[in-house]
């Protein structure tokens, strides 16, 4: 076979290894397949050099490692790039790619312990957890809850977390459940049932009456709540202390035990948004301590004996109307002797039934979420409060104890205050207990007086 000048065919092998000179060796067919390969990889690597944009920080370095012993001209003619281009390019260190981060110039920066509070106290707010319930009702979509979370943080002058960390690593460290429904409540999910084109029949105006009152009473709660939230903040209020309250059941080894959760918000130039939250967990001695008033009584005694609101004036109370233990006859009256044994004024409030505003239902799941971690990864079983006391102390930021209250423990009987189920603020003057509709008006709709003051003055005093 001839070669043929200009032609497309490569030049056959010498016949012999004798033929072919000193300097050339005898080629196999997988060292020719090997020198096809790397031909490509050379193709393949120009190809991406020249779609690489012309501020890339690793062009230049990649012309250096290809561009040894061989003309400036015809680099620059094979790359596509200026000779200027390959002049630079000469200039970069030969270990610039060792030398490369994975990501350049990318420093994380570490999520301070005050970002993460602030973050959860505004869920706390925007998207609470249901009184009862185990889970955060998130009515908007992640990009909307996160403007909003900015514009929380920018009121406060901190700087926000950022969006992947803010969804999941605190919103979604609870459960959450996505509902337009604002609340899980039976009176408001009647109304669907029952509303009709108006004009109304007599039973149904009657219903519809009753809802537009209880949508009126728990908007109001709940703004007068978040007022006075605010108020510590933005106007330093070292003197007040708002104490929110509210009993869950922590299921352990196949029964429960009473927990009557306490927060309490203080203003503090040192904390998270200047606001300070403590929590605190009454565990009941015994599975069958009921969670009644006497409960509520013995452990408002302990707070008191122990000194918890010596350096304030005002003692301001938030829970739910629970009709068992704290809109009581009883609570009301107890309240009262504590304002004239601590002479600090005393404020109790209560939000819409079903409509609890409270941060003790996340104080609640936080618990109830260590206890049950603590179950399924040990075999040591929980059965006593001590144990519960024991595991509950572990999650950041909560303290718990076992309850000071006996099973013979029991409250004198009261004379039933008549109405006072319809209000939502108390307040106390001496011997009498005012009560008004909505917390914001203050209009002391109804009045009492105080009765059996003296069983709750000796119960005070006692040790």
């Amino acid at each position: 076979m001839q070669w043929q000048k200009g032609t497309r065919q490569t030049r056959p092998p010498f016949p012999h290894k004798d033929l072919a000179g000193p300097d050339m060796k005898e080629t196999s067919p997988k060292d020719e397949e090997k020198e096809q390969r790397l031909a490509q990889y050379a193709r393949n690597l120009i190809e991406a050099m020249q779609e690489m944009p012309q501020n890339s920080p690793i062009r230049c370095g990649i012309v250096r490692m290809c561009a040894g012993n061989i003309r400036v001209k015809d680099i620059a003619n094979d790359f596509h790039v200026t000779p200027k281009c390959v002049y630079v390019a000469m200039a970069v260190e030969n270990n610039f790619a060792q030398s490369m981060e994975s990501r350049i110039n990318v420093k994380r920066k570490r999520v301070e312990d005050v970002d993460d509070e602030l973050a959860r106290q505004f869920l706390d707010d925007a998207c609470p957890i249901p009184s009862g319930r185990d889970y955060r009702l998130v009515r908007m979509t992640y990009d909307n809850l996160y403007a909003m979370y900015v514009a929380y943080c920018n009121d406060r002058n901190a700087g926000p977390l950022g969006k992947t960390y803010f969804i999941e690593k605190v919103l979604l460290s609870t459960k959450v459940r996505h509902s337009t429904d604002e609340s899980i409540c039976k009176l408001c999910d009647g109304k669907k049932k029952w509303e009709k084109p108006f004009p109304l029949n007599a039973k149904d105006q009657k219903k519809w009456n009753e809802y537009v009152e209880h949508q009126l009473i728990w908007h109001e709660q709940g703004r007068y709540y978040l007022e006075k939230k605010n108020e510590l903040v933005y106007q330093m209020r070292e003197e007040i202390v708002m104490v929110l309250q509210d009993f869950t059941q922590l299921l352990v080894q196949g029964t429960f035990f009473q927990d009557l959760i306490i927060v309490l918000y203080m203003y503090s130039p040192h904390a998270a948004g200047n606001l300070k939250r403590e929590y605190h967990h009454f565990i009941a001695p015994t599975s069958d301590t009921s969670n009644d008033g006497n409960f509520v009584v013995r452990c408002w005694k302990y707070m008191i004996d122990n000194d918890w609101f010596d350096d304030f004036t005002m003692i301001r109370i938030l829970s739910d109307g629970g009709g068992k233990h704290f809109k009581t006859t009883a609570i009301m009256n107890f309240f009262g002797v504590v304002q004239m044994a601590t002479e600090k004024t005393v404020e109790y409030n209560f939000f819409e039934s079903y409509h609890g505003h409270s941060v003790c239902d996340a104080a609640a799941a936080h618990a109830k979420n260590a206890l049950n971690v603590h179950q399924r990864d040990n075999d040591d079983p929980i059965n006593t409060p001590p144990q519960i006391v024991t595991i509950i102390n572990q999650v950041e930021n909560h303290k718990a104890r076992v309850a000071p209250t006996r099973k013979t423990d029991s409250l004198p009987g009261f004379a039933t205050m008549h109405g006072i189920t319809s209000m939502h603020q108390f307040t106390f003057n001496h011997d009498t207990i005012s009560g008004s509709r909505l917390s914001r008006l203050h209009t002391n709709d109804i009045t009492f007086f105080m009765t059996k003051t003296q069983y709750f003055v000796d119960l005070l005093a006692g040790e």
